[in-house]
């Protein structure tokens, strides 16, 4: 029943134009911040954004918001993973 209720919710959410996106921060973030954040997505993708947030100490700052099958991840991990990357291509071979 609980599934089949989850579904109902997101068929009814779908035609409103409503998604609910997974916000996880490496700090909690207070509802102002929420807010101007999903105002900022929902601009961008023409949906009413509502987070579902969560904390993950490991992403180091910055956030990484899940829409559907989309992720915008501005992490500092992977910002500093991708830099590390590009040093690592960039040295000269002997």
């Amino acid at each position: 029943m609980p599934a089949i209720e989850e579904g109902y919710h997101q068929l009814v959410d779908k035609r409103e134009g409503r998604v609910l996106a997974q916000l996880t921060t490496a700090v909690a973030v207070g509802a102002a911040e929420q807010k101007q954040l999903a105002e900022q997505l929902s601009e961008r993708l023409h949906l009413d954004v509502r987070f579902e947030a969560k904390v993950d100490p490991s992403l180091l700052g910055g956030a990484v918001v899940r829409v559907g099958d989309h992720v915008f991840d501005a992490s500092l991990t992977t910002r500093l993973q991708q830099l590390r990357q590009d040093l690592l291509t960039q040295v000269p071979s002997r």
